[in-house]
Parts: structure tokens; sequence; C-alpha cells
């Protein structure tokens, strides 16, 4: 046996049973489809779609979870009540970046629960 090429037996599969082997695959591999805004289908070529400002602005609406637009407003309540007790400017949003940078840092450093224990590294 030293030397020889072992034989494998190759069975001869059909095209149709070759598609149903790789149809799973394929439906795992293809991107996720978006459903479409509505009239979106009329402006439709082959590929793009042309949509106007209300459409656009219903996909990007879409696009942020209701959990994340909750957490992200109960973060920054959080961030400027932190602010104001520092006597500082609670108008972030116009710090120039390294400056609001530094202020982050520190707050999350500094920032406790109610009960005065620090957040938990994930929150």
């Amino acid at each position: 046996m030293d030397g020889e090429v072992p034989q494998f037996y190759v069975e001869e599969v059909s095209e149709r049973d070759l598609e149903a082997l790789l149809r799973p695959w394929e439906a795992e591999t293809e991107p996720e489809q978006q459903p479409e805004p509505e009239g979106a289908a009329e402006n439709t070529t082959a590929r793009f779609a042309t949509l106007d400002g209300e459409q656009l602005d219903e996909i990007e609406g879409g696009r942020v979870e209701k959990t994340t637009e909750k957490s992200t407003r109960w973060g920054v309540k959080i961030f400027k009540a932190w602010l104001q007790a520092r006597d500082k400017n609670t108008e972030f949003e116009e710090l120039p970046e390294t400056e609001l940078s530094q202020l982050l840092r520190q707050f999350y450093a500094e920032v406790r629960k109610d009960d005065g224990t620090p957040y938990s590294k994930v929150q």
C-alpha cells in the first residue's frame, strides 16, 4: 500500500441534486434584503432605486432601534447632569472634539449609579 494513491468512490450528482444541495448555502450567503419603502417599486431600475427625501428618511429612521434611542437619551441626560454638577457647559455638542473627549473620559470614570456603585464596563 506504500506509495499507492487511494481510490475514492465518486458518485455522479445530477444538476437538480446539486442545486438542491447548494440552495441552503446560497440562502445563507446572500445579503439580507431590506423591505422597500412605499412607492420605491415605481422608481426602480434593475438594480438601483430612485428614492425621494421622505423615503430616505423612512429608511434612515428605521435603522435605530427604539431601545438604542432610549439608552442614548438616558446617557445624554446623565452626562448633562454630570456637567452641571461640575459647573461645566451642558451644551457639549458645541465643544471641540478634544475637549469633549477629555470630558467623556472623566465622566466615564466618575459616573455612578443612584446608590453610589460604579456601572459595569458593559453599561
